[in-house]
């Protein structure tokens, strides 16, 4: 049993996922203590910033009226404590110490930044740091890393090793790492059976690069040998190398994740020449999520890309009421635009898989635009697959026609914008996805569940 009182086992042994209406994936419980996001918002009239709205600032060291410099509060500080900042820029890197502290952004992320300008970690928690170590309402930006900046390719944001803290509120963005041999994680890194929380985050615009041939992994959020739990995420515009590069939006090894209404959208260099999963990559890992959108990553090169949207290899995936749309590009040799499985299982539930496709299939290994199987077994139950390039499938049977899958036009709301953050993949009024999911799942009012990631129980908890 984690930390949240899920009870994983039977569900890795099952390799499938458990009924809607128990406690994953259909409604899962938020992690103890999680509430409402609360009101961080403020008041520029004539006396200024209004007092916090934050109850927990109510009782809190303030920064800077009680200490000069956040890590000075950090140091002076004990567990237990919270420290609330004030509005503004912040131009320092923080070390949580081992401190289970909560430390609130007053104001919130768009008003109070801690940006490192220049040598990252922004923040680090590598010293056993639990759940109650929460960073909450500040945005992240500045680090960088490298075998020269922080002796490390590694974290340019935020560095997670051995540490299970709480994010909540924050915006990681404009963070950036590079690596001779490699980098990783330039928004956030998560390593060494860490099992960080992260709710209401955005990770956003971050950079990795290598030398040429040498790979880049998780340019957004990198998650090896770990475990995290991720609830209404969006991570976008986060780019790695272009050859190779390797799970752009979300980077998984060795670990366990699960994800709420989590938005996965336009990450990847359009020039990537070489790589897999620019929006998720798993390898020896086990992914379940609900309400989870993979959409919008496209790379005109023409190199040999695996799974645009997702890859896993060694791997198990469980989505319920998932949109998997628009991913498209690659050329000889790619295989997989919407997802490339590869000795790998996969149960897919009430999930859209529309409109993904490979730019080049004059090569005949180029292959199952949709879904591509090679090796392993996939469930698919109620899914869309409709307009995905010359194949919807590979290396198993058509499911269209059997366990009510189906193939019709989805009716998106509107997926006629350049940039793909401004696409509306909710259902229009009339669409066949209405009503279509599966009989043991419902919607939030309690009516039968639509296919597509605006359906089921947390379809309006975007």
């Amino acid at each position: 049993m984690d930390r949240f009182g899920r009870i994983f086992a039977p569900l890795l042994l099952a390799g499938c996922l458990p009924p809607a209406d128990t406690a994953f994936p259909g409604a899962p419980p938020p992690p103890p203590d999680s509430g409402p996001v609360p009101d961080t918002g403020f008041d520029s009239g004539d006396t200024g910033l209004a007092v916090p709205e934050d109850p927990d600032c109510a009782i809190a060291t303030w920064v800077p009226t009680d200490h000069p410099s956040i890590q000075d509060a950090i140091d002076a500080a004990s567990s237990g404590d919270t420290i609330c900042v004030e509005a503004g820029t912040w131009y320092e890197t923080l070390d949580f110490s081992g401190k289970d502290l909560l430390l609130i952004g007053a104001y919130g992320a768009a008003v109070t930044t801690i940006d490192a300008d220049g040598p990252g970690p922004v923040v680090s928690f590598v010293s056993g740091e639990g759940p109650d170590a929460e960073l909450r309402g500040f945005a992240i930006t500045g680090g960088v890393c490298s075998e020269y900046g922080c002796n490390s390719s590694y974290g340019g944001g935020l560095y997670i090793v051995g540490a299970s803290p709480t994010l909540r509120s924050v915006v990681v963005e404009g963070n950036e790492v590079y690596g001779y041999y490699g980098a990783a994680g330039a928004g956030v890194y998560v390593s060494n059976w860490a099992d960080p929380t992260l709710i209401d985050v955005v990770i956003r615009d971050n950079i990795a690069g290598a030398h040429y041939e040498n790979s880049t992994q998780g340019a957004g959020l990198y998650l090896g040998s770990s475990s995290a739990w991720l609830e209404r995420v969006t991570i976008t515009g986060n780019q790695g190398g272009s050859y190779p590069s390797y799970g752009d939006g979300l980077y998984l090894s060795y670990g366990d994740v699960v994800m709420a209404n989590v938005a996965i959208v336009d990450n990847g260099r359009p020039s990537v020449w070489r790589g897999a999963g620019l929006g998720i990559y798993m390898y020896s890992a086990t992914l379940y999520g609900h309400n989870v959108i993979v959409a919008g990553h496209q790379a005109d090169s023409g190199g040999s890309l695996y799974g645009l949207g997702v890859f896993a290899q060694m791997s198990h995936l469980g989505l319920q009421n998932a949109t998997i749309h628009g991913n498209i590009g690659g050329g000889d040799g790619s295989l997989g635009a919407g997802l490339d499985l590869m000795d790998s299982t996969a149960t897919l539930v009430n999930t859209a898989i529309t409109g993904n496709i490979i730019s080049d299939t004059s090569d005949p290994t180029t292959r199952g635009e949709g879904l591509n199987l090679r090796g392993g077994g996939v469930e698919l139950r109620h899914c869309l697959l409709f307009d995905n390039g010359s194949t919807d499938v590979w290396g198993l049977d058509d499911p269209v026609g059997t366990e009510g899958n189906i193939s019709v036009e989805p009716d998106y709301v509107d997926v006629s914008a350049a940039d793909p953050l401004d696409w509306d993949l909710s259902l229009a009024p009339g669409s066949q996805l209405e009503d279509a999911g599966s009989a043991d799942t419902q919607d939030a009012d309690g009516g039968p569940a639509d296919i597509g990631a605006y359906g089921g129980r947390g379809g309006t908890s975007w």
